[in-house]
């Protein structure tokens, strides 16, 4: 994407609640997922943008947590909000650029990536992200996939450009087991 379609596409959405598909009860649902016998206190949200699901994990979990994105704008809104529900001793930003996950820390008992592993490329966010979560953690992530074996032409040269490595949920499922991960849940 070029600079200037970037700082657009930033602009669009800096006022926006999320910045992709979904809505409250979407981290609600995942955080369901999550094994009872898992303590989350420490949460690494990474790709948070104004903090549309930080602010529900903070919420539902209890946790602190610690909200990455590479846009300043988008993380001055989620404190804006953070602080106007109570909730700014428990999340902390940064602006930083996700794919070095590493220098954000370790022990992290929660990883959580809602629409962003796909700016990275899937396989590499999952490589990357792992030495962030605690032996035991947890790591939620939602991709783009495709829903059916043969997606029609027009969808396909929509996004050949844009994100030309989306595959199908199988596809996606198996390179999270590939690189070590249990499916706790998809959806």
């Amino acid at each position: 994407m070029e600079a200037d379609e970037l700082k657009l596409l930033y602009e669009v959405f800096e006022d926006t609640p999320r910045q992709g598909p979904g809505r409250v009860e979407t981290p609600r649902h995942a955080l369901r997922l999550l094994p009872d016998s898992l303590r989350v206190e420490r949460v690494l949200d990474l790709g948070c943008g104004t903090g549309g699901s930080t602010i529900v994990v903070a919420q539902d979990t209890g946790a602190h947590v610690t909200a990455v994105d590479i846009h300043p704008p988008f993380l001055a809104a989620l404190r804006a909000r953070a602080g106007e529900l109570g909730l700014a001793d428990r999340i902390t930003t940064v602006a930083a650029d996700m794919a070095n996950a590493a220098s954000l820390g370790t022990g992290f008992d929660l990883v959580w990536a809602e629409g962003s592993a796909y700016s990275i490329g899937f396989e590499n966010a999952l490589r990357s992200w792992r030495p962030a979560l605690r032996p035991g953690g947890c790591l939620v992530v939602t991709e783009l996939v495709w829903f059916v074996a043969e997606p029609a032409k027009r969808a396909r040269a929509f996004f050949a450009d844009e994100y030309p490595d989306m595959r199908d949920e199988a596809a996606r499922i198996d390179q999270a087991r590939s690189a070590g991960y249990d499916l706790l849940g998809s959806f």
